[in-house]
């Protein structure tokens, strides 16, 4: 739709230029481009109300092997102390907008906390300000990853 919009607005202010140059009347290109795009606004809000705003998208590429968890304008508790049995890896997305989150994460279970903010705090368990924390229980590897994503937001980590 907005290829559409563009390539008519370039197709009119090119019509009207060669209209000034070849039969020397003036077409207000700019009044007419100001009218092109609130017109076309005012039509996408009226029946397109979702297409103005940039659908919620993922907060990382791995959380489509795991859970995924979305808080926005709100707060809210993640418990996932119910994984200490867990034996497989498993990822876990955390996505906080606007909102007030606490984690609570299984006490035994090998695992790697990563976050990411923007104008907010992640509070990771001893180390505040930090992107990363790591508990691997005495193994090589995590067997949960738990990602967390931070915009305006205030996420607490408790373990």
């Amino acid at each position: 739709m907005m290829s559409f919009v563009f390539g008519s607005i370039l197709t009119l202010a090119g019509l009207s230029i060669l209209c000034n140059a070849i039969f020397g009347f003036h077409i207000p290109v700019f009044k007419l481009l100001l009218a092109a795009f609130l017109f076309v606004l005012g039509i996408k809000i009226l029946f397109f109300p979702r297409t103005l705003s940039h659908p919620f998208t993922a907060c990382h590429k791995e959380e489509k092997k795991g859970d995924n968890y979305e808080v926005a304008f709100t707060s809210s508790t993640i418990d996932l102390r119910y994984l200490n049995d867990l034996t497989a890896p498993k990822t876990i997305s955390i996505c906080s907008n606007f909102a007030h989150v606490t984690v609570f994460l299984p006490l035994d279970v090998p695992l790697r906390v990563k976050a990411d903010t923007a104008f907010g705090t992640v509070d990771l368990p001893g180390y505040q300000m930090s992107s990363e924390y790591v508990n691997l229980h005495g193994a090589s590897e995590p067997v949960l990853t738990v990602y967390i994503n931070s915009k305006f937001s205030s996420v607490v980590v408790k373990a």
